[in-house]
């Protein structure tokens, strides 16, 4: 990592030049199509699994509340009632951010050769140096670190939830305080890779991630965007891990630009 005056401002370059490469160069664009086909369906189930295991839940909260007759308890029903839809509101709000987390963090477990292939073919593009990829136990530990951050994500994520019980402001803090957890997790899951080339464990990419707040805030806010655009999505969500190749060559003083 010898770089280390990268501009949040180079980590969004980063990802408009993976996007580039992954339409112009030849080796990249044959994993994306690949990776394309995969998205479409993986990401399109996630989705309705997401929004409807949240909404059975917001159902089962309101089967909770004890039944009754009189004012007391239609009030009550009232309010459960109301309640229930700004859940439901904040399960498909949560539900846009957290979906391209998950799918990254998931693919990185399901898929880590794959995604691998394409960080690593990114970086070789920009830096024209070819380097060989990851052997069995790097792989193994970054599925490992990304079940521990799937882990914090899910318990952060489920804990902002609750936010939307307070009236109007909480629901405004909720999608705030989701899509900085999503560019959080989204930043440290596309340099997982580059942190393997270094052989970083856990508590050393935290302390990385810590020192570099900026840069993967903007990292992560700028692929978390593009993962919102409908349709869009199914390709960003590739093309955004050949960006985290350009900016790790950056990072390394490989590359000069992005």
């Amino acid at each position: 990592m010898k770089r280390t005056d990268v501009s949040p401002a180079e980590a969004l370059k980063a990802l408009f030049a993976g996007l580039r490469l992954s339409l112009s160069n030849p080796a990249v664009r044959k994993r994306i199509a690949i990776g394309l086909l995969l998205n479409s369906v993986v990401f399109a189930l996630m989705i309705w699994g997401l929004i409807s295991g949240s909404f059975w839940l917001v159902d089962e909260l309101i089967a909770l509340a004890p039944a009754g007759e009189g004012v007391w308890a239609e009030v009550l029903g009232g309010a459960l009632t109301s309640v229930g839809w700004l859940l439901r509101i904040a399960a498909v709000v949560g539900s846009l951010f957290a979906a391209p987390v998950l799918f990254n963090l998931g693919a990185s477990l399901l898929m880590p050769i794959f995604y691998e292939r394409i960080f690593m073919t990114a970086r070789s593009a920009t830096t024209s140096v070819e380097e060989s990829g990851f052997d069995a136990a790097a792989l193994a530990r970054i599925v490992a670190v990304e079940i521990r951050r799937m882990a914090r994500f899910l318990l952060l994520s489920a804990a902002a939830l609750t936010l939307n019980l307070i009236p109007v402001v909480g629901s405004g803090l909720y999608i705030v305080i989701q899509f900085l957890l999503a560019s959080s997790a989204m930043g440290w899951d596309l340099l997982s890779h580059h942190f393997e080339l270094h052989d970083l464990d856990y508590a050393q990419q935290k302390a990385w991630i810590r020192a570099n707040r900026p840069l993967v805030l903007a990292l992560g806010a700028g692929a978390t965007a593009l993962c919102a655009i409908p349709v869009l999505q199914l390709l960003f969500i590739t093309t955004n891990v050949a960006g985290a190749g350009v900016l790790s060559a950056r990072l390394d003083g490989l590359s000069s630009e992005a």
